[in-house]
């Protein structure tokens, strides 16, 4: 191999891998939420989801989870739910106007969930179900992350093609 062809070869191996590090990224927050009509109790660190919460048959509302993870374009990570369930999350694309989500919720029998949703930065959207103790588990989902660091137009565009060989 030539010299030069070396150190293209290089540079489309390195280039590669700086695309993959420069992915776009987000942090999305996700919250269980388990609604009962045991009683009649809401969970002061809910406070800020009352109006939405408020709106359902339950009387109770507790927090069970609260975990911010940080997933990067076409990454996955999974959180651990109650009684053997597993959400995983996975960041298909990141834009000025949205993060698109594919959530995966998984069960010791196997897949209960799969949907892909997309919402604003900052933007809340809730997955109700699936039926726990006496009640339901309500996932609160909010993407995080800032606009205006992304480039123009849609972020999660594929890198250029390699040149073609004459």
């Amino acid at each position: 191999m030539t010299r030069v062809a070396k150190y293209l070869v290089a540079a489309m191996l390195f280039g590669g891998i700086a695309w993959a590090a420069d992915k776009p990224e987000a942090e999305i927050r996700v919250r269980v939420i388990q609604a009962t009509n045991t009683g009649k109790k809401f969970d002061p660190h809910l406070e800020d989801l009352r109006k939405f919460l408020g709106q359902h048959k339950f009387s109770s509302f507790k927090q069970v989870i609260d975990e911010t993870i940080s997933v990067k374009e076409e990454e996955t990570k999974g959180i651990g739910l109650l009684s053997g369930k597993n959400l995983n999350v996975t960041l298909k694309s990141l834009t000025r106007q949205k993060a698109t989500i594919q959530l995966l919720l998984l069960g010791q029998a196997g897949q209960i969930l799969d949907t892909t949703v997309a919402a604003g930065p900052h933007k809340l959207f809730f997955i109700a179900g699936p039926k726990y103790e006496e009640g339901v588990l309500f996932i609160a989902i909010e993407p995080h992350y800032d606009p205006d660091k992304l480039g123009p137009g849609d972020v999660g565009a594929k890198p250029p093609d390699a040149p073609k060989k004459p």
